[in-house]
């Protein structure tokens, strides 16, 4: 019999730190702070007896609540700016607003950027993990072309997944149109299940299986979101190393000046720059002159660098006063930042906690990072510095 391995779980210093969290009991909260009584056992969450397959699930009637629950998010997508024959691209307001929906409609439901909506149901089936008990719970998690039903089913201390996804039609305009559809994923039974003290469900699946899977149970708290969603914004783990390495004003060398070109000038126009400076013959050339004064103007105002610095880079082409920028992209997904703590300090800087959350492989709490900034007179992010931890 195959034997899978359960993390113990850390149910009482995770219901612990939703009593005593301000992040959590603020009034800005978008979710319940209250958490029901949950039985937990001391024991060692015992092998199971027999394994789980498929049977076992009842998903009677989920194709109907997965539409159901589809409709409501599509009703509100329609209702969001997109481009002609594109889905809208969602900003971390509108997955609160999908979430809350849902939560409203009883579902359990939440993404990378939102609290879940009936996290204490999630909390409840976590607590039948750990007391080996059977248990279901279906996990809603909607994105702008589909929405996920994560169905989960337990038995002693045995955590199995049966996805179930909505897909929404092609969005109007599109070159080959096509209906909506509900798509069954594939069965797989976890080999690690935990809820962490970071506040994430993780379930960690097997190496042949396509990705595992985290999630949000204790609700990051409404002032935590606010203050991720205005200074991480800009600061992730993919778009620049903002996050990842050491630097302050005194010291630049380590950021990669190219990126932080590229998100602060998205930033601050809405756009990327390509769409203003690249002419499709430079493509080949695999660079694009940039003017001096549109390559400097985000740098200035968005960390603590001066004209004199930037042009001792390698970049700038002092004849042709521009900047050579080379035209490279990032692929794939990285970890998604959360402000865990802040600090207020007298000179009017804000120091920030910075959790690098592991969604995108199957993670909880990857690293954490100390950040400094500083609001702009225009109420825009001035970056002063970051010490990795």
């Amino acid at each position: 019999m195959e034997v899978f391995t359960v993390k113990r779980l850390f149910l009482l210093p995770v219901l612990l730190l939703l009593a005593i969290s301000p992040g959590c009991s603020s009034a800005s909260d978008t979710v319940n702070p209250e958490v029901p009584e949950v039985t937990i056992s001391e024991s060692e969450v015992p092998l199971a007896a027999a394994p789980i397959t498929e049977a076992d699930f009842v998903i009677q009637g989920i194709d109907a609540e997965l539409v159901r629950a589809g409709e409501a998010c599509r009703s509100l997508l329609a209702a969001l700016p997109a481009e002609p024959a594109a889905y809208p691209a969602l900003t971390p307001a509108d997955d609160e607003l999908l979430v809350e929906a849902l939560g409203e409609l009883g579902y359990v439901a939440v993404t990378q950027r939102a609290d879940m909506a009936g996290y204490e149901r999630a909390l409840e089936f976590c607590a039948a993990v750990e007391a080996g008990q059977e248990a279901g719970l279906t996990i809603y998690e909607p994105d702008s072309h589909l929405l996920a039903a994560h169905v989960l089913f337990t038995r002693d201390g045995v955590v199995a997944l049966k996805p179930v996804y909505y897909e929404f039609p092609s969005p109007p305009g599109a070159a080959e149109p096509r209906g909506a559809s509900v798509i069954p994923g594939e069965f797989v039974v976890a080999e690690e299940f935990s809820l962490g003290e970071d506040g994430y469900m993780v379930l960690r699946m097997p190496e042949e299986y396509f990705r595992s899977f985290s999630f949000r149970v204790v609700p990051l708290g409404g002032e935590r979101r606010a203050l991720t969603r205005k200074y991480t914004g800009a600061a992730d783990y993919m778009s620049n190393n903002l996050l990842t390495v050491d630097w302050d004003g005194e010291d630049l060398s380590r950021l990669d000046i190219r990126e932080c070109f590229e998100t602060f000038y998205r930033l601050d126009h809405g756009e990327g720059y390509r769409e203003k400076y690249v002419r499709p013959d430079m493509e080949s050339s695999g660079t694009a002159p940039i003017p001096a004064a549109a390559f400097e103007a985000p740098l200035l105002r968005h960390l603590p660098v001066t004209r004199e610095y930037l042009r001792t880079l390698p970049l700038y082409d002092a004849e042709a006063d521009a900047y050579s920028v080379p035209l490279i992209g990032r692929d794939g997904a990285g970890p998604v930042p959360e402000v865990l703590a802040h600090t207020a300090n007298a000179d009017g800087t804000l120091t920030l906690t910075v959790g690098a959350m592991g969604v995108h492989c199957g993670e909880g709490l990857l690293f954490t990072s100390t950040l400094t900034v500083r609001e702009n007179a225009d109420g825009s992010v001035r970056y002063l510095s970051n010490r990795t931890d």
